[in-house]
């Protein structure tokens, strides 16, 4: 081979493993035999499912020494690739198993400039790239990733490296998230581009979306401009009322506030949207029996796992709040996810009788809860939802109250005290009841705004007054959620 031929050939080689092994938002799903061979996009940029009816994929790498964008083309069961045109040869072809692409490690991390160890009596391979450790065993499906256990695939337990045609093979969805790129899939050329954004930083308003048990999950994140991936940052998760989106749950309800707050306080914040506008909160809802079989608990666990991979999420200090539907969904998930949920904050939404038979919380939780006295929705002394049985039924405020005070083993007796009337006009005056020296040091806090209705309190609303009642301007609710947040860590 020429000194000309054998330089492109090397440089074409450290192109494919810089690329396979760098990307974090986007990533290719492939199918099972029974799914005709028709790989699918599991993250991306932009709402709506890609399903992609071919094997081919497109990698798209931006040189850390060059401007110049480096592009590597891969083919399912093909040994050949090309980077900008150059034909190379692996010497394993990338496969389809368990409905994942896996790649070749060897031609990967060669590639890439990073060191490989391989541990043959535990079966472990060894990879450090830059700051990054990752840590795999042959037929197993979690590693660990700088020293922390990470699930290959949440979604699908039987994705594991394996050992094919006496080549090590990774599930190239792993690699790619945990040395970090994007990906984007073009539905006319049928092919996956993955860029790997070594000095870029995700900030801003942006729509992402995973799949879950078999459903596109779509979701907006806020990541406020002074986010660094190398340091952890909280994570808020915000849910969206019944008949709602996550986009009026940010724009409307919300007026934009938690994203305001999370610029000056430094805090990611995540709007998952509901299937057909709804949460499965565990209420037997005859209008919304599209969800009944959605496994939301399980989609709102895999977001978390997702964003503490992609976006250093401190999985200590994940946070959810919820408004009417959402603030129900929030009570199930304090009742079933309390292993990743550091507190919850509900607005106008109280606990489903059905819910109570989900089973208890693993542990004590912090929780706040703001209603509304006058709510012609949410009834305060419970009932059923709008006070029609089809909409299900729900315990009453002081019965939902009770229900984490006695959780948490707090005090029974409150500390009670009225806030500022700072707006007379607003009809409304709110009432705070402190229920301290909970287990753990947690608390249940009580905003009982008299007078108000089915509303976010400092926020907006969708409909009129004359259908959800008042707003109360004498407290904001993301003030007041994130204050409540931002002094508990899950420990």
């Amino acid at each position: 081979m020429n000194k000309t031929k054998f330089g492109i050939t090397l440089i074409a080689a450290i192109c494919v493993v810089i690329l396979i092994s760098g990307c974090s938002q986007k990533l290719s799903r492939t199918p099972t035999e029974d799914e005709d061979q028709i790989p699918t996009v599991v993250f991306q940029k932009e709402r709506g499912g890609i399903h992609i009816p071919s094997t081919l994929y497109l990698l798209t790498f931006k040189s850390s020494q060059e401007k110049k964008e480096t592009v590597i083309l891969l083919q399912i069961g093909k040994s050949t690739f090309t980077v900008n045109g150059v034909s190379n040869t692996l010497d394993s072809p990338p496969v389809i198993k368990n409905g994942r692409t896996l790649v070749p490690i060897r031609a990967i991390i060669e590639a890439l400039g990073g060191t490989i160890g391989w541990y043959a009596a535990e079966k472990k391979v060894t990879i450090s790239f830059g700051s990054t450790t990752i840590e795999l065993w042959i037929g197993k499906s979690t590693a660990k990733v700088n020293g922390i256990n990470t699930p290959i695939d949440p979604t699908n337990l039987q994705v594991v490296p394996e050992i094919i045609n006496g080549r090590t093979m990774l599930p190239l969805r792993f690699v790619a998230e945990s040395l970090g790129c994007s990906v984007d899939w073009n539905a006319t050329t049928k092919t996956i581009t993955i860029k790997y954004p070594k000095e870029e930083q995700m900030t801003g308003d942006y729509t992402d979306s995973i799949v879950w048990d078999g459903l596109e999950r779509t979701y907006l994140l806020h990541v406020p401009s002074s986010y660094d991936k190398n340091k952890s940052m909280p994570l808020v998760i915000a849910l969206h009322g019944g008949g709602g989106t996550a986009e009026g749950m940010m724009k409307t309800i919300t007026l934009g506030g938690f994203n305001t707050l999370a610029d000056k306080e430094g805090f990611i914040v995540v709007y998952p949207n509901g299937v057909e506008g709804h949460w499965n909160d565990y209420r037997n809802d005859m209008l919304a029996k599209d969800v009944e079989n959605v496994d939301d608990v399980g989609f709102i666990s895999a977001l978390i796992d997702h964003l503490v991979k992609t976006l250093n999420v401190d999985p200590n200090r994940v946070y959810v709040t919820g408004m009417s539907n959402g603030a129900m969904m929030t009570h199930r998930l304090a009742l079933e996810l309390t292993d990743k949920i550091a507190a919850v904050a509900t607005v106008a939404g109280n606990i489903p009788e059905d819910q109570l038979k989900a089973g208890i919380p693993k542990r004590a939780i912090p929780v706040l809860i703001i209603s509304g006295t006058d709510d012609p929705i949410m009834p305060w002394n419970g009932g059923y939802v709008l006070r029609e049985p089809k909409r299900g039924k729900v315990i009453s405020v002081p019965e939902t109250v009770k229900y984490w005070v006695n959780n948490n083993k707090c005090s029974s007796k409150p500390e009670i005290s009225y806030e500022p009337d700072l707006d007379p006009d607003d009809g409304t005056r709110v009432r705070k009841e402190v229920y301290g020296n909970g287990a753990n040091g947690t608390e249940v806090i009580l905003y009982a705004v008299e007078g108000g209705g089915h509303t976010w309190p400092g926020g907006s609303s969708e409909l009129p007054e004359s259908v959800v009642g008042k707003i109360s301007r004498d407290i904001n609710a993301n003030e007041i959620i994130w204050n409540f947040f931002k002094k508990y860590s899950r420990r």
